[in-house]
């Protein structure tokens, strides 16, 4: 009996075979980056992915899908993070809001507000410095064409760099919440730790080869038990333990994003999907009337043979001059397609309205300016709202709320200030997303509904229990009233006061003197 040969697999553990076993997941969804690419940014997503290729890249015929997107990237940039308006509120969790309150007191707390509004602009301040706007451009471009981009926002340098999704891979549960992301990257021996750079030219001895200017690094980024983040960095075999480290359940420098969740996918689709088949007509109507536009251009002239009309003499005849000939002799080509292409130019001029619409062309609701005011914000929001479906509110908590924390554990760690855990950052989706100013909003429009009560007949008035009344109005508006509204006792106490110090100032000083005199008795005695 033959004995069989056990053979043993030896499975690779290291953090380039992790990636490798992850490519052959994400391939479906590059290849229709690529498509995507093509018909809109080509540049975005190449076909060849290598350094410096140089390959010149094919553009498409019609520029209606890099005007779409670059339209579409830059007013979700204006709305998610606005140049001159916080785009975030500091706020108290709600379970903690009542003791905190009791702790700083009513006349304390106008006092904080005005600290969280100073620390919230100066973030916006810091994103300002660290040039965060046009990395955050590229991705959401990216996340329309492409549907996924991975943003790296170091918390100790500032710097923020964006992989596309040629360059990492990812994995997520059955919630959609990240579970490990892998990055594939080139970059410099030079860079590299001496001890790498020894073993990098040990291994290309042994192999007989030149030492290579550039090697291929990988980076894992994978979520613990306990929620933490673990950071794994791997070049040419070797671990970079000096640059891993690990990171708070919300506070990971790594955030993937995708645009369009699709249920049990690790990736996400984009926006170019949706309007694929418009602009592939697009496209190719396009080229088929530049083609058509060229052909028609061309004028010739058909001579018939033996005619007595000389070609020769009618091309050297200037305007004006007499020559002899038959101008039956002489006819123009013509193609004779004008109704054809009259149909190819009612159809393309459809589908472009309908690109138009759907990647929102057709606005003019902001200005090519560098300072946009706040309503003209509102406008762009709302309209982002009404016409994505919701897309600007899915944004706010992927892209908005992860970046502002690492922002604020950044100054926190720069010693700017230092808050207690019952204060955290909070994105208002859709018009509200405008910080602080939706604040002044709601307070006015408050105050707006309380002031109906001048018409309002004075009987009924009388039976109103006004406290009970503000306290709705207020709440109604989504108006905070702690601190804002005096109590009955309050009042009585501040009336008390002012009637004092009326007297005081009415009176001779020295029957002042003894009147405060009787009141403070008379406090003290109750």
């Amino acid at each position: 009996m033959e004995e069989a040969l056990e053979v043993q697999v030896m499975e690779d553990t290291s953090i380039k075979g992790e990636y490798e076993r992850m490519v052959p997941i994400r391939q479906v969804y590059l290849d229709r980056a690529r498509d995507n690419a093509r018909l809109t940014i080509p540049t975005l997503i190449p076909p060849d992915t290598s350094r410096n290729s140089g390959q010149k890249l094919p553009q498409p015929p019609n520029s209606i899908g890099a005007r779409g997107v670059n339209n579409l990237a830059a007013k979700l940039l204006i709305s998610l993070f606005p140049s001159n308006t916080p785009v975030f509120r500091m706020v108290v969790d709600d379970f903690d809001v009542q003791a905190f309150m009791e702790k700083v007191g009513k006349k304390g707390q106008g006092e904080i507000q005005k600290g969280l509004n100073k620390i919230e602009r100066s973030a916006m301040q810091d994103i300002d410095a660290l040039g965060a706007r046009a990395p955050i451009g590229l991705a959401l471009k990216h996340l329309l064409v492409a549907g996924n981009y991975l943003i790296y926002f170091d918390p100790n340098s500032g710097e923020i760099r964006g992989y596309p999704i040629s360059h990492y891979c990812v994995q997520r549960d059955t919630m959609g919440n990240l579970l490990r992301a892998v990055t594939e990257e080139t970059v410099a021996v030079s860079s590299l730790p001496a001890v790498i750079q020894e073993a990098h030219k040990v291994q290309q001895k042994i192999k007989g080869e030149k030492p290579d200017r550039e090697v291929v690094a990988h980076t894992m980024v994978e979520k613990l038990a306990d929620g933490r983040w673990k950071v794994s960095h791997e070049v040419c075999g070797m671990s970079l333990d000096e640059k891993s480290g690990f990171y708070p359940k919300d506070k990971c420098p790594w955030i993937a994003l995708r645009l369009n969740a699709v249920e049990g996918e690790d990736y996400g689709r984009s926006m170019v999907e949706d309007v694929w088949g418009d602009l592939v007509s697009a496209n190719n109507l396009r080229d088929a009337l530049v083609k058509f536009a060229k052909a028609a251009a061309k004028v010739l002239f058909l001579v018939k043979p033996n005619a007595t009309t000389k070609p020769r003499v009618l091309t050297q005849a200037q305007a004006g001059d007499f020559v002899s000939g038959n101008p039956e002799d002489v006819t123009v080509l013509q193609l004779e397609k004008a109704q054809d292409f009259r149909v190819a130019q009612e159809v393309l001029a459809d589908v472009t309205r309908s690109l138009e619409f759907s990647f929102l062309l057709q606005s003019a609701a902001s200005r090519d300016a560098e300072r946009v005011t706040a309503e003209e914000v509102r406008q762009i929001i709302q309209e982002l709202d009404a016409g994505l479906g919701g897309l600007h509110s899915a944004l706010s908590a992927d892209l908005q709320l992860p970046f502002v924390r690492i922002l604020l554990w950044r100054m926190e760690k720069k010693g700017k200030f230092k808050l207690p855990k019952s204060i955290k950052p909070a994105i208002v989706t859709g018009i509200s997303a405008l910080g602080r100013g939706q604040d002044r909003a709601n307070l006015a429009s408050a105050f707006a509904d309380l002031a109906v009560l001048n018409t309002v007949p004075q009987p009924l008035i009388a039976r109103l229990n006004l406290d009970e009344l503000t306290a709705r109005v207020f709440a109604a508006n989504n108006v905070d009233q702690n601190g804002l509204i005096l109590s009955q006792e309050e009042v009585d106490a501040n009336n008390q006061s002012a009637q004092l110090t009326q007297l005081v100032q009415s009176v001779a000083p020295g029957a002042a003197q003894e009147l405060v005199k009787g009141a403070v008795a008379n406090t003290a005695e109750q």
